[in-house]
């Protein structure tokens, strides 16, 4: 089934037909690949333009949750520190402390007639006392009150470093009291 066709177009025609229609091929192609590479560069710069946005816009919510976390951590620094100042007030609250105790017991077994000029307390709980009395049945008295039982529980020694008489007629005492 072999067609015969006949040119009639000289040979010089034919050739330059045939290589202008390699040449709109070829032209064809080559448009088409860059109309397509436009199409890509320009997809992948609008992409990228999107992608910028985007990356700003998650760049400064990090940023602000950074600073929400700096602040935080400012915050829980001063609960710890505020967290610790109540631990350790609440542990003096619910113990009362053997000076506490002893101060406490002095200045509730003192009679009127004795006045206190100074009271030490130490850590240990012993104490040192410097009082005036106007006569010396009080200052007996103060001081018995001192070795009493009830005192006892309290006080393991008592002892009299100085006792003295002013010209004025008061007797003047420094005493140390050993707590247990």
């Amino acid at each position: 089934m072999n067609t015969i066709s006949i040119n009639l177009l000289p040979f010089d025609t034919a050739l330059k037909q045939k290589k202008q229609r390699k040449f709109r091929l070829v032209q064809v192609i080559s448009t088409s690949i860059f109309i397509v590479l436009v199409f890509l560069a320009s997809g992948a710069v609008s992409l990228r333009i999107l992608q910028s946005q985007d990356i700003k816009k998650i760049q400064t919510e990090v940023k602000a949750h950074e600073n929400d976390i700096t602040a935080q951590k400012d915050k829980e620094s001063g609960v710890l520190v505020l967290k610790s100042r109540l631990d350790i007030i609440s542990k003096y609250i619910g113990k009362v402390s053997k000076q506490v105790s002893n101060y406490k017991f002095i200045s509730e077994e003192t009679p009127e007639s004795v006045d206190v000029s100074s009271i030490s307390v130490e850590n240990n709980g012993s104490m040192r006392i410097s009082v005036l009395a106007t006569n010396s049945q009080a200052l007996d008295g103060f001081i018995e009150g001192l070795i009493s039982t009830e005192a006892s529980v309290i006080f393991s020694k008592v002892e009299i470093e100085t006792l003295s008489r002013g010209r004025d007629a008061t007797y003047r005492a420094n005493l140390r009291l050993v707590s247990k």
